[in-house]
């Protein structure tokens, strides 16, 4: 019953992270707070992941966003019940501004993210891996 961070690609001038969860149980939702270092890199967009499914009451979306931090939600069609499983739940892209050196750590968190179930916030499902440090070679 755990979510959290994992580097989905790095490719040219492209980072993407998604945000995942296992083995989740009644989740109708996740509310995060992303934080990232704006001066190496640009938010470019989100994308639903196939945990909530695809039909256009659910999905991912950015509600917020300043310079290095993000706020988004991600929800699926099944509020009564909520849905049960492991998956990818968002995708957010982000395009490589400039590196500093041939090789530069990149550093993702979730300071303040919140599962939620039928009833409310579900403390049960926990953020694991809510921080995502990766190292990145410049592109040739």
């Amino acid at each position: 019953r755990t979510l959290g961070l994992e580097l989905a690609d790095a490719s040219g001038r492209g980072v993407s992270v998604r945000l995942t969860g296992r083995d989740l149980e009644d989740v109708t939702g996740v509310a995060f707070e992303l934080s990232y270092d704006a001066e190496i890199l640009e938010y470019a967009g989100a994308s639903a992941g196939s945990y909530f499914g695809t039909a256009p009451v659910t999905g991912a979306r950015v509600v917020e966003r300043a310079p290095g931090r993000l706020v988004g939600v991600a929800a699926g069609m099944e509020q009564a019940s909520g849905r049960s499983g492991s998956g990818e739940l968002v995708r957010l892209n982000f395009r490589l501004l400039r590196l500093r050196d041939t090789q530069t750590t990149l550093g993702f968190a979730t300071p303040q993210s919140l599962v939620y179930g039928p009833a409310g916030p579900t403390p049960q499902q926990t953020f694991i891996n809510a921080q995502l440090v990766t190292r990145i070679r410049a592109p040739s």
